[in-house]
């Protein structure tokens, strides 16, 4: 199970992923010198901790990807499957990225900002997505493996 590549990139996206519940994205300055920052579960002020704008759904998709994950990981014997729930996980993700983008915008249309600094965990759904599509072509090779062996005999 580990030994194949493509888990290894499973198991590094399911990483980030879960990461990705406590990085903060990005971090922003308000007008009055406060700082906010964004996180996947909504967005906080900085010395407070206290929730200004909460983010369910981002939270709701995040488990979701993390639960497919784990369960992609674990059907390494049933590979047509396993490769089906890696395209289902690149949809998601990338819905992710895209409601992310959504929130991001909501905030700094609601928010006064004298300047937002971006953190790394902003690029994690993408790094996701590279990784995720790896996978899929890994897991798609090794089908292609077995059913070639399958015709010799």
């Amino acid at each position: 199970m580990i030994q194949r590549i493509q888990t290894l990139y499973l198991l590094f996206a399911l990483i980030l992923t879960v990461l990705l519940f406590f990085s903060p994205i990005i971090e922003i300055l308000t007008d009055n010198n406060q700082l906010l920052v964004f996180k996947s579960s909504g967005l906080y002020e900085a010395e407070s901790d206290e929730i200004i704008i909460k983010t369910v759904p981002v939270t709701i998709l995040l488990a979701v990807v993390v639960f497919l994950y784990f369960i992609a990981i674990l059907l390494y014997k049933r590979r047509v499957l396993q490769a089906r729930i890696c395209m289902l996980t690149i949809l998601l993700l990338a819905g992710l990225a895209g409601l992310l983008i959504y929130y991001l915008t909501f905030v700094f249309r609601k928010i006064d900002t004298t300047g937002s600094s971006f953190q790394l965990a902003a690029l994690y759904p993408v790094i996701c997505i590279i990784l995720t599509y790896l996978a899929y072509r890994g897991i798609r090779k090794d089908e292609q493996i077995v059913r070639s062996i399958e015709k010799i005999r």
